[in-house]
């Protein structure tokens, strides 16, 4: 990093490679035909949040907006040639304010959009957090996340594919760069669970 930049922290879980991942703190939905209860012996499902470098350079002062992929992975799906059908998320950021979240340009969108997606008649609630009340320490305490609830078709076999990376949503997060030249500060978006949207 150079000395004269501001080094912005903002992975999830640095380490773990190129994306952050986090184990599957999400709602799926059955597949046809089976059950999608996560053991050792079924389908397994992790989240991640892709790009996530270890630092990110801004000028003194700097306010910034980052926009996320939300990834679904699924592995170990033998017994099936089908994937998810529905799925609920839940994020929420640390020193970062969470501005957006979409699932336009995702496998969520409907067949319709340009361009399309996976959803044919079914149900999408994406929205940012609103506050919890009573519940202070929480993450998403003050409204500060976003949720996104998705069922691809209630009438129709959509699913995802069986197996791999899915792009199920894209948050977006602002941010203001350390005032101090050289200064760092740490920030952090993950997922979470308990965060509720307006609907």
């Amino acid at each position: 990093m150079d000395p004269g930049s501001n080094g912005l922290r903002r992975c999830l879980r640095p380490g773990l490679g190129p994306r952050c991942l986090a184990l599957a703190v999400l709602f799926l939905l059955g597949m046809p035909g089976g059950s999608l209860a996560q053991s050792s012996m079924g389908p397994q499902f992790a989240l991640s949040l892709s790009p996530c470098p270890s630092a990110l350079e801004y000028g003194p002062g700097l306010e910034f907006e980052q926009t996320f992929d939300a990834v679904l992975t699924t592995t170990d799906n033998v017994d099936s040639l089908d994937g998810a059908q529905g799925w609920s998320i839940s994020l929420s950021a640390t020193n970062l304010e969470v501005v957006g979240i979409t699932t336009r340009g995702t496998v969520a969108a409907k067949i319709t959009d340009d361009p399309p997606g996976l959803m044919d008649d079914g149900f999408n609630k994406t929205e940012l957090a609103t506050p919890l009340d009573g519940q202070d320490e929480h993450p998403c305490a003050e409204g500060n996340g976003a949720v996104s609830a998705v069922v691809l078709s209630f009438v129709k076999p959509v699913t995802l594919p069986p197996e791999g990376d899915a792009l199920i949503a894209r948050v977006t997060v602002k941010g203001l760069a350390p005032a101090d030249v050289g200064s760092t500060t740490a920030v952090s978006l993950f997922y979470v669970d308990g965060c509720r949207g307006a609907g």
